[in-house]
């Protein structure tokens, strides 16, 4: 019982000190007890998502080499038929529509060697705005445009206009630009004020 006693005295002496051992042990022995838990599930966690990325990337039903090859033939075929009905409307746009004469050698050259996004030069592009201007009146007549019959009153059927509709004179016709009895544009457009006032 002496040795018991003694024992208590030091253990009352240095009571802190065995506190904090006894503290310092328990909280190793809990976080030793707690990661071996975690570092079980997580290898468990980790072996289930490999194999189902496995299973992913190896697919049952992945075509075979056949039916690859096939799909590549088909593909291919696309391509040849697109690009031949690319290659027929070009040579037929080139043969209907080519370069006119009045523009000259130079700028046909430097126009076909255009890359794209390059631009022509600066004396060439004042020779196309230069044609393009007696051009398109015979542009028009090229392409044939429609144009709305010339009627005069008697000749007109119908009821006339209704409310909403627009009377040729007042800028409802069709415009034709480039002919020899072309209108200004200005007035064209039947603007009210009143309406764009606050």
């Amino acid at each position: 019982m002496e040795k018991f006693n003694k024992f208590l005295t030091v253990l009352k002496k240095y009571q802190f000190w065995v506190i904090c051992g006894s503290v310092l042990v328990t909280t190793l022995v809990c976080w030793w007890m707690a990661t071996r838990g975690l570092a079980g599930q997580f290898e468990k966690r980790k072996t289930k998502l490999e194999g189902d990325f496995r299973g992913v990337v190896v697919q049952p039903n992945h075509p075979n080499e056949g039916v690859i090859k096939a799909i590549h033939e088909r593909r291919d075929l696309l391509k040849r038929g697109v690009y031949e009905a690319w290659e027929i409307l070009y040579r037929e746009q080139k043969e209907k529509n080519p370069l006119p004469e009045v523009l000259g050698p130079a700028f046909k050259r430097q126009f076909e060697s255009l890359k794209p996004g390059e631009e022509l030069s600066h004396i060439n592009r004042e020779i196309y705005l230069n044609f393009i201007e007696e051009h398109l009146p015979t542009l028009l007549e090229k392409v044939d445009v429609r144009r709305p019959a010339e009627e005069t009153d008697e000749k007109r059927a119908g009821t006339g206009a209704r409310h909403g509709m627009v009377s040729p004179e007042r800028g409802g016709g069709m415009r034709v630009i480039g002919t020899a009895g072309e209108q200004e544009w200005i007035g064209t457009v039947d603007w009210n004020e009143n309406d764009y006032q606050a």
